[in-house]
């Protein structure tokens, strides 16, 4: 096996363990909207580029590694967005049934009220916001890629770039929360104890995100991207079981273990067919 197949295949565990325990943090402390605690969190992931910078050689700040931030904030908007709409959709969807005694005149009155608030086109915003994250997500490595392959004179140490990639995030959260508290008329839903918890998290993701453009590096991204995907869920289920108390009950504790073995018994499929070139 060679080393540096073996190099990317760590990173991606490294990476997996940290993405996965991003939110961990979080979980005892009330997140209100999500925007501070985003904006906070790329906090945190600047104080990992910034560390990394005292110890390599960064290449200057390019414009087009930057967008690998500017993918990542605009996703994250996008999700706090998709969620806060979606959760106004299944407010309105829960509607009681009029009772048998009730009169018809109330019953036309809910029916007219439903035909003024339909909740179709908000899933359809649900839906397409869900397709443009997944765009930028799916691209997330692009740039920083496409930079190492085309431009002859471009590092081809991706930690070079990670400063650039948490500049660009920071920047974009600014800007994101600097519209979200004008349209909060100066007053945005800021939760103090949030603050600590948000920057541990920034942390965690920025050395996760490190060690996903390591692996990528090292590995074909055919061959990174299924990895890195699938194993952060499998963390995530097991922080659920063991110290959230979330899943609970044999049956559904048997189900989820089957559909973590399936997970790591396709990530070593992946794996493997790097190894023997299959």
């Amino acid at each position: 096996m060679e080393t540096k197949t073996i190099t990317g295949i760590v990173y991606s565990f490294i990476s997996a363990a940290t993405l996965g325990s991003t939110y961990v943090p979080l979980k005892f402390f009330d997140r209100s909207d999500g925007i501070y605690f985003q904006w906070v969190q790329t906090m945190g992931q600047l104080m990992v580029g910034v560390f990394l910078t005292m110890f390599t050689t960064p290449s200057p700040v390019l414009p087009v590694a930057m967008i690998n931030g500017v993918f990542y904030a605009i996703g994250i908007a996008g999700i706090i967005l998709g969620s806060a709409i979606f959760t106004m959709v299944k407010k309105k969807s829960m509607r009681v049934r009029p009772a048998p005694w009730s009169t018809l005149e109330d019953q036309i009155k809910k029916a007219k009220k439903k035909r003024e608030e339909p909740p179709i086109p908000r899933k359809i915003v649900c839906l397409l916001l869900t397709i443009f994250v997944g765009f930028l997500y799916g691209n997330f490595y692009s740039p920083i890629s496409y930079l190492m392959t085309n431009d002859s004179g471009a590092s081809q140490d991706v930690r070079s770039y990670f400063l650039s990639y948490c500049l660009g995030a920071s920047f974009t959260s600014t800007v994101i929360f600097m519209g979200y508290s004008v349209v909060m008329k100066n007053v945005p839903r800021c939760n103090p104890e949030l603050t600590t918890p948000s920057i541990v998290s920034g942390i965690l993701y920025g050395v996760g995100m490190l060690s996903f453009f390591t692996a990528c590096q090292n590995l074909d991204q055919v061959i990174a991207y299924p990895i890195l995907s699938k194993a952060p869920g499998i963390v995530v289920s097991l922080w659920a079981i063991f110290l959230f108390k979330e899943i609970q009950g044999r049956k559904n504790i048997s189900q989820l273990f089957f559909g973590i073995f399936v997970t790591l018994l396709g990530i070593c499929c992946v794996s493997l067919s790097k190894v023997l070139d299959i």
